[in-house]
């Protein structure tokens, strides 16, 4: 199951014709994962217009129990608790959240912590991250409007910063 989702997860994609198609509710982004070896991904978010990456991460990708963890660290090494993926493949596609509300990310001088729903297919990856303020629940960051539905474009990244 490893290899088929690693197979499905390297690669460029882009939400373009979702921004195109929903320009007040969604910029158009496009997410990078490159496969370094060792079931382990450099991965990078980038508004197109802006030419902002806002978001560079690594993954390492391991397999337990029929489950799929995506372990999440910073650049630096440094392992994100509680920040695990956890993928389950329903027949079609991988399945996967963050679970619990432990995960903990500093945004607007804010400690918020995550929630998100994500859906992974051959061609396609559909993300709903948000973030929460963790004393008042209150919503600090992430999109209002459901998932960014992303379509591979190459299944090799075609850019890559770092």
């Amino acid at each position: 199951m490893i290899d088929k989702f690693i197979d499905w997860y390297v690669g460029s994609f882009t939400n373009r014709k979702q921004a195109l198609s929903h320009p007040f509710m969604f910029k158009e982004v496009n997410l990078s994962h490159k496969y370094m070896g060792d079931n382990t991904f450099y991965g990078e978010q980038k508004t197109v217009y802006t030419d902002n990456t806002y978001r560079k991460f690594k993954n390492v990708i391991s397999e337990s129990d029929g489950l799929i963890i995506a372990k999440n660290y910073t650049l630096e090494d440094e392992y994100m608790p509680n920040c695990d993926m956890v993928f389950k493949f329903d027949g079609k596609q991988f399945v996967g959240e963050v679970e619990g509300c432990d995960c903990l990310v500093e945004r607007e001088g804010k400690q918020t912590y995550v929630k998100n729903s994500t859906y992974l297919s051959e061609d396609s990856y559909k993300v709903y991250d948000r973030g929460y303020e963790v004393d008042t629940d209150e919503y600090i960051w992430g999109s209002r409007w459901g998932h960014f539905k992303f379509i591979r474009i190459d299944k090799e990244p075609i850019w890559i910063d770092g």
